[in-house]
């Protein structure tokens, strides 16, 4: 049985990590009042902010 490997950085469950992805990132910027969490907050540190940015671009092109 073959589990996928997850892709947090996939914020629109594309299988890829592109531009969509970052309009929601850059939507979704500051504080994080979401609960139980935000799918863009990638470090878990309650804010969208550009550690959370450059984890996105980091993860740039298809999941594995």
């Amino acid at each position: 049985l073959c589990v996928p490997i997850p892709c947090p950085a996939d914020l629109d469950d594309s299988e890829t990590v592109d531009v969509l992805d970052l309009l929601v990132l850059i939507g979704d910027w500051g504080e994080c009042f979401t609960l139980p969490g935000c799918p863009s907050d990638l470090n878990s540190d309650s804010w969208i902010d550009v550690i959370d940015l450059l984890l996105l671009l980091d993860a740039w092109g298809e999941c594995e």
